[in-house]
């Protein structure tokens, strides 16, 4: 495949396979070649073919199928799953359908991996796909006898409102309605230890990269940050808030805009370990040092902050023990269709020190 000038790569294998699907060179009900053999034919990462492949789920054209792969799937096949099969056993894992890459990101991923994990365990098979409440997809999925559904941040309340009408048990990560039971990081909790760690080490001016509004995550962690400086007696700097969208660019972005602004910071907290990734990078290319000038500290404890230059502090969330959350809430609403109680279930944090904080000067 030639490659296009200033389109990125996914994109270019997205609508070559595409293409490849219309012409009939995938058919019906036939699998694509597994997710390695696509990145080796590519010659380009697998991520990159992931997301390709997860724009096609988008678009209805594939279909995950556990443990066997990407299915090209026909305009009158009914269920999302395979034709013909009986969705009893499987579990749904969606996510917000204006955010196709999101299964990507580590967090998410993570939590993926260990729910599959259970689920295997218990003889579920689950599979993902991201939806908006306009989505035939969407219809389809809630027209199957699922055994469940996992709603991941925020998918639109009027698809929950769907499941629930038909009986489908379902619940909520990284998001919150008040007919629902919902399971959720310690956010505001987990920004108070990264604070109060900063805090400790004589840091009294810190700045704060918030994740993408209207997010709970995004909302509840900033409001974490607003309430450590009210609790640890800070002022509140407007000029030290900055707004990203999670990603690595973001952080950079946020971090180069607040030196513009000021150079009265002595440590960033960051919403999510990504954006710190970012932030350390801006930092270092203006010539300062972490942590020597400024600390910074994160959230979520992705496994690439062990790897950073320095390693990166941060608040760390088991996401094996969140996905066993998951599966036990899941469980009980299984057997029990009439519903349980709409609680939120808090998974703890716990603050994960390494070199990228240190005394402030």
């Amino acid at each position: 495949m030639k490659a296009q000038k200033r389109v990125p790569l996914y994109l270019q294998i997205y609508e070559d396979l595409k293409g490849k699907i219309a012409s009939g060179e995938y058919l019906e009900g036939e699998y694509l070649p597994s997710e390695r053999e696509l990145h080796e034919g590519y010659h380009v990462e697998r991520a990159t073919v992931r997301r390709a492949l997860e724009l096609l789920v988008k678009d209805g054209l594939l279909v995950k199928i556990p443990g066997a792969g990407s299915k090209v799937k026909g305009k009158d096949t009914d269920c999302p799953l395979e034709k013909g099969e009986s969705c009893e056993n499987n579990i749904a894992f969606v996510l917000p359908g204006d955010a196709p890459e999101k299964i990507t990101e580590p967090f998410t991923s993570n939590i993926f991996y260990y729910f599959e994990r259970e689920c295997k365990r218990k003889n579920y098979h689950l599979f993902y796909t991201n939806l908006t409440a306009e989505d035939q997809f969407s219809t389809d999925l809630l027209q199957c006898d699922l055994a469940g559904i996992v709603w991941v941040s925020r998918v639109p309340h009027e698809l929950i409102l769907q499941a629930k009408q038909k009986r489908i048990p379902s619940l909520l990560i990284s998001n919150s309605y008040p007919d629902s039971l919902s399971i959720l990081c310690d956010n505001s909790n987990g920004i108070y230890q990264a604070m109060e760690h900063l805090f400790s080490l004589g840091h009294r001016s810190i700045a704060y990269l918030g994740g993408t509004p209207g997010y709970l995550n995004a909302i509840e962690r900033k409001n974490g940050y607003l309430s450590a400086l009210t609790r640890l007696e800070l002022p509140f700097r407007p000029d030290f808030v900055m707004t990203g969208d999670w990603s690595f660019d973001s952080g950079y972005r946020c971090t180069k805009r607040l030196l513009e602004q000021t150079r009265d910071f002595t440590a960033i907290c960051c919403a999510n370990d990504t954006m710190a990734l970012g932030a350390m990078k801006a930092l270092m290319v203006s010539g300062l040092s972490v942590p020597e000038d400024v600390s910074v500290i994160g959230f979520d404890n992705i496994e690439s902050c062990r790897y950073s230059i320095p390693p990166l502090s941060t608040v760390s969330i088991d996401t094996e023990l969140f996905a066993k959350q998951i599966m036990r809430s899941l469980l009980e609403l299984i057997e029990n269709r009439e519903g349980i109680a709409p609680i939120k279930i808090l998974i703890q944090s716990r603050l994960c020190v390494r070199d990228s904080t240190g005394p402030a000067n």
